[in-house]
């Protein structure tokens, strides 16, 4: 069973609010990371991610019209360090894995989904946006939606992969997929190589 939530739903968000999409592709149950809703005091710590260098080569997000790009000459305009990004989720991020390890860098993101206007038009809530990426791969989660009953699910089917969005410049999410669809996590993969 393929469980994702993607970026699409989630960039129509205002900046700041993270929260699970409740919308999905078609055949997918959405899923969300084991205790990452109800942080108590039995939860394991955060861990600190590491840092990489800044996007070195475009990542495109299929099923979603997420596309970040190498910042640049742009990456010396972060307003903060990268470490800044696991700050929100060392206060108690709900949506950001407990006890594991993920990596963080620099990247420009743009995305179709916005914000509708009066007018009808949408202004993309991501334009070129320098954000930080954070990316935890094989996270245990749940399933939170439907069942694909038509493929059951089998052992080893429960990592998904965590990819959250902060602002370089004022420390706003954007939002955060959880996803164990095998193109999106070939995207997570390549965001988690120097």
């Amino acid at each position: 069973m393929s469980r994702s939530v993607e970026f699409g739903p989630l960039v129509l968000l205002a900046a700041g609010a993270l929260a699970s999409a409740s919308a999905c592709s078609t055949g997918v149950a959405t899923a969300s990371p084991e205790g990452a809703a109800n942080v108590t005091s039995r939860s394991p710590a955060f861990v600190a991610s590491e840092v990489l260098p800044p996007l070195a080569t475009e990542v495109t997000f299929p099923n979603s019209s997420l596309r970040l790009r190498p910042a640049g000459a742009r990456a010396a305009q972060a307003a903060m360090p990268a470490e800044a990004a696991d700050a929100s989720c060392a206060e108690g991020g709900t949506d950001c894995p407990r006890g594991r390890r993920g990596v963080i860098r620099l990247a420009s993101a743009s995305a179709a989904e916005g914000k509708i206007q009066s007018d009808g038009t949408v202004v993309p809530t991501l334009s070129d946006t320098l954000v930080f990426v954070q990316v935890w791969r094989s996270v245990p989660c749940a399933p939170t939606g439907m069942p694909h009953t038509s493929n059951p699910t089998t052992e080893g089917e429960d990592v998904c992969d965590v990819v959250r969005l902060v602002d370089a410049r004022t420390g706003a999410g954007y939002g955060t997929t959880i996803t164990n669809d095998q193109q999106t996590a070939a995207a997570a993969r390549a965001l988690t190589t120097s």
